[in-house]
């Protein structure tokens, strides 16, 4: 049978690995990125001796999309271990409270940790311990992930465990977003058991000798630029921004804004939700208007290099998130770069990250760039004792970066699926769907892929 030509409407993660998957199955396959560059939100700037990852700086090893690719990809040897300790902190009331050890979800699996933790008051400590007499939520339909959490944990608990995490996580606020979106496993072992606790407890993973997160000395677009090189020449066309979508005969026909055109059999839409929505609507206008209701925050960076000797109190571990406060620090969370991962400067100096946004305080993300700069200098130099000026700078911003799986995300995602299922021959991939995460972009991607594959087979 003669191979179907495959379009991959954009190069990030998602659109990579959508391509990866039907170049291993020997299905030719362009991918059209609108950006001079590939990877998305995955990217790392090689300054002088510094590397600095403006986006993802890790993915984890305990899901199995990353890791495999990178087997396949012949890269796993490269693959590098948190240094420790790797302890994260949230910030409460200017102060740095430690993240439990054993933990999952910022819940302590472990008692010592859990009674050894300043984050939480002692009834904060009471009431998460009896989540396990917690009656389990009745229904299925769809609550948000801070309902879910004050019901099964607390107010305290919700306010400066959950929000923080998910708000340096996802830039999103507790209570739109939708806990069977943003954490699944919490909410299937409430609905396969009562204690999310005790289940936490009982599939506690052994800790790994290098953590749960591996990266690249180089930066993680390393992962990336091995797709990119070992996909067959030709196959990534940068510079190539899709303004519809549109039938002709039995193909589908792309059209770009230089006015070339792209005819494929199937196509495989890996762009933002709201990309989507502006090139679908001659496919199909109910999906379109579906993924323009995917909202979407903005976020900044900042990256700062300082001269080790210059921070009196250095962090003691990856770095920390920002709870919720009366008078809140302006840095989201902060990433002690050189503190999680070997090779991202030489010895002597450290490579601080901080973020900026997001749906809480996303003005903050369009302020200039010296101002985001100073801003995070000023916060850290009170925190950690810096008494020197950075002697690199840099900032990054994400305009509609980051997608909000709201509440009734899911619902929406499955009439998209149903919609363009019944069309045949266009799917939709990526973290504005159905993924949170690299590795599970990664599979999703690549099963999307997969079943168009399946689909064109067996017509």
């Amino acid at each position: 049978m003669t191979p179907p030509r495959v379009l991959v409407l954009g190069g990030g993660i998602a659109g990579l690995a959508a391509a990866w998957e039907c170049h291993r199955r020997g299905v030719p396959t362009v991918v059209l990125e609108a950006q001079p560059r590939a990877g998305g939100l995955i990217r790392t700037d090689i300054a002088g001796p510094y590397v600095l990852d403006a986006g993802p700086d890790a993915f984890l090893v305990t899901k199995p999309g990353a890791i495999g690719l990178c087997r396949e990809l012949d890269i796993d040897s490269q693959l590098i271990g948190m240094k420790t300790p790797r302890g994260a902190y949230v910030l409460r009331d200017d102060e740095l409270h430690a993240l439990p050890e054993g933990g999952a979800f910022g819940i302590a699996t472990r008692l010592g940790p859990f009674l050894r933790s300043t984050l939480l008051s002692t009834g904060g400590k009471c009431r998460v311990a009896v989540e396990p007499l917690v009656p389990c939520r009745r229904g299925t339909t769809d609550e948000s992930a801070g309902s879910f959490f004050r019901r099964r944990f607390g107010v305290e608990a919700a306010s400066w465990i959950a929000q923080p995490l998910l708000g340096g996580i996802h830039a999103g606020d507790l209570d739109r977003l939708s806990a069977s979106s943003v954490f699944p496993q919490l909410v299937d072992l409430e609905r396969r058991g009562r204690s999310v606790l005790l289940g936490l407890r009982r599939h506690a993973a052994r800790p790994s000798a290098g953590g749960a997160f591996r990266s690249f000395p180089s930066g993680m677009a390393t992962l990336t630029g091995a797709m990119v090189a070992q996909l067959p020449p030709g196959t990534v066309r940068l510079g190539t921004l899709i303004t519809t979508i549109t039938r002709h005969g039995d193909r589908w026909r792309v059209r770009s804004a230089d006015g070339s055109t792209h005819d494929a059999d199937l196509v495989v839409v890996a762009v933002p939700a709201h990309v989507a929505a502006e090139v679908l609507p001659a496919v199909s206008p109910d999906v379109a208007a579906s993924c323009g209701m995917i909202r979407y925050v903005s976020s900044a960076a900042a990256l700062l290099v300082y001269r080790a000797r210059d921070i009196a109190r250095p962090l003691s571990g990856s770095g920390y998130v920002t709870g919720p406060a009366r008078r809140p620090d302006p840095v989201m969370a902060t990433s002690w770069l050189t503190g999680k991962w070997d090779g991202r400067a030489p010895h002597g100096f450290t490579v601080l990250r901080g973020f900026f946004g997001g749906d809480r305080d996303e003005g903050s993300a369009s302020l200039p760039d010296d101002t985001l700069i100073a801003l995070a200098h000023d916060s850290w130099a009170r925190r950690f004792g810096i008494v020197g000026r950075p002697v690199l700078a840099r900032t990054v911003r994400w305009v509609k970066g980051s997608p909000q799986h709201e509440v009734g995300h899911l619902a929406r995602i499955r009439e998209i699926d149903a919609r363009l299922g019944a069309l045949s021959g266009v799917a939709v991939a990526g973290s504005g769907f159905r993924a949170v995460g690299i590795p599970d972009v990664i599979t999703d991607a690549r099963s999307t892929a997969r079943d168009l594959l399946d689909r064109w087979r067996a017509r």
